[in-house]
């Protein structure tokens, strides 16, 4: 992060995306990353302490680390909540939250975990 300069205090998805391309290519990682690959059942062997894996192209796969590429670099997860189709109030995901909403006379309730509710902007 030292030689980085983060435009913005809340990063957008292409931002996020050229600072670990970045990274990636100063530490010289890509050689050991594999891109465009869904690993389709994954578990920690705690006999042999790595990750085991098989990819959906059938490569059986082995490491010592695992990093899933959830968030905001994946796609948007809305889930499924009961009641949420008849809700007559407005809905936001923190992934596309709007530059500017009043909350004059409103109740607000944020539902999920992570940083990204704690960014939203009120």
């Amino acid at each position: 992060m030292q030689d980085w300069n983060f435009s913005t205090r809340y990063l957008t998805q292409p931002q996020i995306l050229s600072y670990l391309e970045h990274v990636a290519d100063r530490l010289d990682l890509r050689r050991n990353i594999m891109f465009d690959a869904k690993v389709v059942p994954a578990h920690f062997d705690e006999a042999c302490n790595h990750w085991v894996g098989r990819t959906d192209s059938g490569e059986q796969l082995t490491a010592t680390f695992l990093v899933t590429a959830l968030g905001l670099l994946s796609v948007t997860n809305t889930p499924d909540i009961k009641g949420q189709d008849s809700f007559k109030g407005e809905q936001y995901h923190s992934g596309r939250w709007p530059k500017s909403i009043s909350y004059d006379g409103k109740r607000v309730a944020v539902i999920g975990t992570g940083s990204p509710g704690s960014q939203i902007d009120y």
